[in-house]
């Protein structure tokens, strides 16, 4: 199954770790989950982490989490 996460992205369900409030995930001290420079932080809602093949990739969604848990493709 494959979920949409918003931004024209749409990715394997078997590949997803989790998906994170970019809220929470902010307040943790030493957080480098996204780089501020590339993206307006104030349309960030969550972080979606993925692994394939070992290989981990992170996306930004303008989606909140509740919303992605909910979403299908």
């Amino acid at each position: 199954m494959y979920k949409n996460i918003g931004n024209n992205i749409i990715i394997n369900t078997k590949e997803i770790i989790g998906f994170f409030n970019y809220k929470t995930l902010k307040n943790i001290k030493n957080s480098d989950f996204v780089n501020k420079k590339q993206v307006e932080e104030d349309k960030i809602k969550s972080i979606i982490i993925t692994e394939n093949k070992n290989e981990v990739k992170k996306y930004i969604s303008n989606i909140s989490t509740q919303t992605l848990s909910k979403r299908k493709l």
